[in-house]
């Protein structure tokens, strides 16, 4: 059962990451690579360097705000997933 779930979940997976580049190429199939660099080009190197940089802050924003999330809910933040470990559930279902 586990077996068949597992390879059910690829196969919807692949299936979407297809529809995702199916749609993909439908959309960018309106612009030309020239006309996209040319356009690039005709942005200031200041203004590509600074929106660079603020995205970069908005991402270390989100992982900051998961960090911290995770400390206050006494979630183990190294296990890969935002859930609380079952003792730290456990601890909060005895500390009410």
């Amino acid at each position: 059962m586990r077996r068949g779930l597992r390879i059910a979940r690829a196969l919807v997976s692949a299936f979407l990451f297809a529809a995702a580049l199916w749609i993909l190429r439908d959309v960018l199939r309106e612009y030309h690579y020239h006309e996209v660099v040319r356009d690039l080009r005709a942005i200031a190197p200041l203004r590509l360097a600074t929106s660079f940089i603020l995205t970069v802050l908005g991402y270390l924003a989100l992982v900051g705000q998961d960090l911290l999330r995770c400390a206050t809910s006494g979630a183990r933040c190294a296990s890969g997933g935002s859930r609380p470990s079952p003792s730290s559930a456990t601890r909060s279902a005895t500390a009410r």
